[in-house]
Order: structure tokens, then C-alpha cells, then sequence
């Protein structure tokens, strides 16, 4: 299966793809069109979850999840799932370490290895604030949350035991 395929209009230019092997969660019956997905850095692991979305008032557009997180090896082996219980999910990522960090709705934080084994979790929320996490952002050793009070919330240093 190798093509060479013009690239941009003036077609001097060409690339070539080559087939190496089909997506694992392909023989799973997995349409990733319904799931949320996100890659680790350098070809590392993916993690899913299935986006079920339902319809909550206009303030509050987290996930609901009756499933499961599913970890995938960047060739999609499933290496875990990690059981949900209906936890109400604001975002998720990957650190520099690999670590799944998931930030729920109650500012909740959940930091796992790639084998599904919880490794911490901490608020990220003050405990006598009444709000809840809209969105978050990650980066390397960190996140950043907007609470719907229009409070930014940082944690830096995840990586770390001592937080």
C-alpha cells in the first residue's frame, strides 16, 4: 500500500503513506466519532471515553459517563479501563509523565498510571467554594481550570506525591 500523493497545488511536492497496521479499537466495533479522546506526547498512550452528553442547563455542559475510561496503546491495544460510576468529567489529559489526569466537575482531580492504577487525586477547588469546573486546560506538570464563578484555578507541580 504505497501511494506518492501530489502535496499543495503547484503538485511539485509528494509524500508517501505507507499502511503499517490497522487501529486495534477497529476490531472493537469503536467509532471514535463518539468517543472524546486524548494522546499522550510523543506517540504514547490514548486515552477514551464515550462523550455522552446530555442536557444540562446551559452552565453546566460536562459529561456525564456511565461506562468506562479505556487506555489504549498508541496502535490501539487496549491496555485498562478504568471504571466511571457516573462521574460528571470537566476535562482530561496526559502529563509529562504519562499520568491520565482527569478533572472532574466538582474540582476533583484524578491522576492514573497507564495501567489504570489511581496514583493520587486532590482538589483543585477551594473545599468552601460553591462552584464548579467549565473547562480545564493541561500542560506539562500542570492544569488550569475555569470555574463557572470566572475563577481561574491552576495546580502546578502534579507530577509530584507531595501536593
Amino acid at each position: 500500500y504505497t501511494d506518492w500523493h501530489a502535496l499543495g497545488e503547484t503538485n511539485d511536492v509528494f509524500y508517501r503513506k505507507w499502511h503499517l497496521y490497522d487501529i486495534g479499537w477497529k476490531n472493537e466495533g469503536i467509532d471514535i466519532g463518539d468517543y472524546q479522546l486524548c494522546g499522550a506526547l510523543y506517540g504514547g498512550p490514548v486515552a477514551i471515553i464515550k462523550d455522552r452528553r446530555n442536557s444540562f442547563s446551559s452552565n453546566n455542559s460536562n459529561i456525564v459517563i456511565k461506562s468506562s475510561f479505556s487506555i489504549y496503546s498508541s496502535s490501539g491495544i487496549k491496555l485498562v479501563d478504568i471504571p466511571w460510576d457516573d462521574k460528571k468529567l470537566a476535562g482530561f489529559g496526559w502529563n509529562d509523565q504519562e499520568q491520565l489526569v482527569t478533572v472532574l466537575d466538582d474540582g476533583n482531580v484524578l491522576i492514573y498510571d497507564i495501567h489504570g492504577k489511581l496514583l493520587r487525586n486532590f482538589l483543585l477547588l477551594d473545599v468552601m467554594s460553591n462552584t464548579h469546573v467549565i473547562e480545564c486546560q493541561f500542560w506539562g506538570n500542570g492544569i488550569v481550570a475555569i470555574g463557572a464563578d470566572m475563577q481561574l484555578y491552576v495546580a502546578e507541580g502534579i507530577a509530584s506525591i507531595d501536593l
